[in-house]
């Protein structure tokens, strides 16, 4: 059967820039550390995406919409990858403001200010160009996809949105459409969490967070 949105599915992938066929992003670990684009931090393997909410990036996510299990490769131009390039967030900065922060720069580190990845693209005449466009930006970018499985498990997708909205949890109660979660968020951001999984998991009516104590 088709996958339709507000479906939850699991995928596998290995992501390659066109120009280039080299691997830029993948689900598979050995793969990562083989190709020196392993992310301390990140979780790989099987990812769970919700269809229909750019839990992918969008042309990934429209793809997978009305396939099945299986097999599949897709072509994805900037607009539907990564977006085209923007001129306006090519920024030069001065030396001094890296030299202050204790960071040598030079073509092609990466650095994330004020939570923005960006890339050092030159240094001349102590000025640094800055680009705050997504390194992948302008590329178009060939996936090859693995659909696994369609999870239907009231609790594997809730746990699997959880998984990626909070650190750490404990789940209290699930049923009769109200979900307890005992967890540290932060009081401003429960409210656009429940209504995030009330709108991808129609059987929750109500969410409610209980403190954790620490």
């Amino acid at each position: 059967m088709a996958f339709q949105k507000n479906d939850f599915v699991e995928i596998e992938y290995d992501a390659f820039e066109k120009d280039f066929n080299k691997l830029v992003d993948t689900t598979n670990e050995k793969k990562a550390k083989d190709e020196k684009i392993y992310k301390e931090g990140v979780k790989y393997g099987g990812i769970v995406v919700c269809l229909g909410f750019k839990d992918v990036i969008k042309g990934l996510d429209d793809f997978i919409v009305g396939k099945e299990l299986g097999n599949y490769k897709v072509e994805l131009t900037p607009d539907d990858a990564f977006g085209k390039k923007d001129s306006n967030l090519i920024k030069l900065m001065p030396m001094n403001a890296f030299i202050g922060a204790n960071i040598r720069p030079f073509p092609g580190l990466q650095l994330n200010l004020d939570g923005i990845l960006c890339t050092v693209r030159s240094v001349s005449g102590g000025r640094v160009m800055i680009d705050f466009n997504h390194p992948l930006a302008g590329k178009t970018i060939k996936y090859d996809l693995q659909i696994k499985r369609k999870i239907s498990d009231l609790r594997e997708r809730v746990d699997s949105l959880l998984d990626l909205r909070l650190e750490k949890y404990n789940i209290e109660k699930l049923e009769n459409g109200v979900l307890e979660v005992k967890s540290k968020i932060r009081k401003e951001f429960e409210k656009p969490l429940e209504g995030e999984i009330k709108q991808k998991i129609k059987e929750i009516e109500k969410v409610m967070f209980l403190e954790e104590k620490d």
